[in-house]
């Protein structure tokens, strides 16, 4: 007689079954009503039951942004547990002005949602992130510096932004820094040549429980800086070069104890040796055992390393660029090494090696690997290092997977928009809000004062 759905109030339903609300435009009006905590419409209301995190978005005009009761109501709401207010920034106004009061850009919106859900697996953590080339003066014109883009740099501190962490990144003055995070948690600064990187370095490594060392500085600098311009006139001129400060060794006689610190290497055989694989969370970058044995002495890395059309030179490279990595691990004192070919500078695709501090080949990311979804597993395995299993400080964080990820389901989650740890719909709506799977039968579509009007009980 009585069917459940006809109980189902839409506004109390969506309330239950959103994750995150995002308001925006946020308009003056609204924002009144959510710092007064009125429920007089559909929106309101549904804010009013929610439990979700609110992602506020003001935009209107500047005189009503700079209004004193404006201003009042963002405090309000900046104030309240769970609700993040972004920033108006300048710009031309739909009125015909200019000035302050635009909407955040979409992409601005995406990453502080992406932010809000994505697990909080780093929060309450510092990640410095190193990225980009130095530049080497030689005159007041030129400059000696190498291919790095500094993209791989600017996702890995996207990513550990997403997740949680209060993020400084430390740019050569060529990477590139469009779409990164602006305001909260999140730092920008730049370095020159390759001591100015050190100091930096310096200043702020000790207070950082993740480093991230992704820029590439020089090896070598001019002896000396020749004031104004070197003209061709002269003739061809002699650069003598002198041995740059090795950054990571210097820097980590200030390790903190507990940190977790992981280096690069662009090694051109890397390329021929990164054609696919399991990730292996599981083995030392979670604090468990070895890896998995698959018979015969070998592990299941072992067998995977070439890839299914390696051969036998091409594995010798790719070993000869893995030894000069373990090298470089055990002289400067790291927790990882990421090695990476040259191939990826410059683009969006990467291909990833990861050895820990015994020098074991823990994860492997294949060729073709977009660069922020490179980034995320590096910082889950980092990460893991330090929380074994991925909690948060405040207990808010979702245990960790331990378990062998698998690359493609990795980077389909991340194709999906949703990083790993994020919940999608409830299957029971099968992708559709509450309230529009079918309408109750008592009303056959019409509101009750329908059946009333026309004399039926």
């Amino acid at each position: 007689m009585w069917d459940r759905g006809q109980f189902e109030i839409a506004h109390v339903s969506w309330a239950r079954w959103a994750e995150l609300a995002i308001v925006a435009p946020a308009t003056a009006d609204f924002m009144a009503k959510m710092a007064a905590g009125l429920a007089g419409d559909f929106a309101s209301s549904m804010l009013l039951a929610s439990s979700a995190p609110v992602v506020v978005c003001p935009a209107m005009n500047s005189g009503m942004l700079a209004n004193p009761a404006t201003q009042a109501n963002l405090r309000v709401l900046a104030s309240r547990p769970g609700v993040r207010v972004l920033g108006s920034p300048e710009g031309p106004l739909a009125c015909g002005t200019s000035g302050a009061g635009r909407m955040a850009e979409p992409r601005e919106i995406a990453l502080e949602a992406a932010r809000v859900m994505g697990g909080g697996s780093l929060s309450g953590l510092g990640a410095l992130v190193t990225s980009g080339a130095t530049a080497e003066p030689w005159d007041d014109i030129r400059i000696l510096t190498n291919r790095s883009s500094g993209r791989m740099g600017a996702e890995i501190a996207r990513a550990a932004w997403v997740m949680g962490a209060e993020v400084t990144l430390l740019s050569g003055p060529l990477a590139e820094d469009a779409g990164l995070p602006e305001g909260q948690a999140f730092r920008g600064l730049r370095f020159g040549d390759c001591r100015d990187l050190l100091r930096h370095m310096q200043s702020l490594a000790g207070h950082a429980d993740l480093v991230f060392m992704s820029a590439a500085p020089a090896d070598f600098r001019p002896s000396e800086t020749v004031a104004g311009k070197i003209r061709k006139a002269g003739g061809v001129p002699e650069i003598a070069l002198v041995p740059n400060p090795d950054v990571l060794k210097e820097v980590s006689r200030v390790k903190p104890p507990g940190s977790v610190w992981v280096g690069f290497a662009a090694e051109p055989g890397a390329d021929l040796n990164a054609s696919g694989g399991d990730l292996n969370l599981s083995g030392p970058a979670a604090g468990c055992s070895e890896t998995q044995d698959t018979g015969g002495g070998k592990s299941r890395h072992a067998q995977k390393t070439a890839g299914p059309g390696a051969t036998e030179p091409g594995l010798r490279t790719g070993e000869r660029a893995l030894d000069s990595a373990r090298d470089k691990l055990r002289r400067k004192g790291l927790d990882f090494i990421a090695v990476n070919g040259t191939s990826a500078f410059g683009g969006d695709l990467t291909g990833i090696s990861l050895l820990d501090s015994s020098g074991e080949l823990v994860m492997k990311i294949p060729d073709g690997t977009p660069k922020f979804a490179a980034a995320w597993m590096l910082l889950k395995a980092a990460g893991l290092r330090l929380r074994p299993w991925g909690r948060a400080p405040c207990g808010c964080g979702r245990r960790a997977e331990a378990s062998s990820i698998q690359t493609t389901e990795f980077l389909t989650a991340v194709t999906w928009g949703r990083p790993p740890g994020i919940r999608g719909r409830p299957p029971l709506f099968n992708g559709r809000p509450p309230m529009i799977r079918r309408r109750p039968p008592l009303f056959n579509g019409r509101p009750p004062t329908a059946s009333l009007i026309r004399g039926r009980p």
